[in-house]
């Protein structure tokens, strides 16, 4: 990644929809939700299944990590194969969830 020194971390984020989609997949998208030293304008890469399966305005609880592509835009970025908590389950009040590595088609 282009940013190596950046800690991962526990991050607030919430579903949205967005007017200008020039260059980005469908209208749906996450934002980091405000009060955490971030811009709630910066993107959030993350499981597709957070902006498809849940309603609008769904907040998330997401380990990620601060990031850029080579010297561009800064985004907030988390690996698809880590445990979200959305706003109803136990893990997402919590101080320090579980960390939890989902498998993927790579663990077999």
């Amino acid at each position: 990644m282009a940013k190596p020194e950046e800690p991962h971390k526990w991050y607030f984020v919430e579903s949205c929809d967005i007017d200008s989609t020039s260059g980005r997949r469908g209208k749906r998208h996450i934002r980091p939700c405000s009060g955490q030293g971030i811009p709630t304008t910066m993107l959030v890469r993350c499981p597709r299944e957070m902006r498809t399966d849940f309603r609008l305005g769904t907040k998330f609880k997401i380990w990620g990590k601060l990031t850029d592509r080579e010297g561009g835009e800064n985004f907030l970025s988390s690996w698809h194969g880590y445990k979200y908590y959305h706003e109803t389950e136990p893990g997402y009040s919590e101080d320090k969830p579980k960390l939890i590595r989902l498998k993927t088609h790579l663990d077999r």
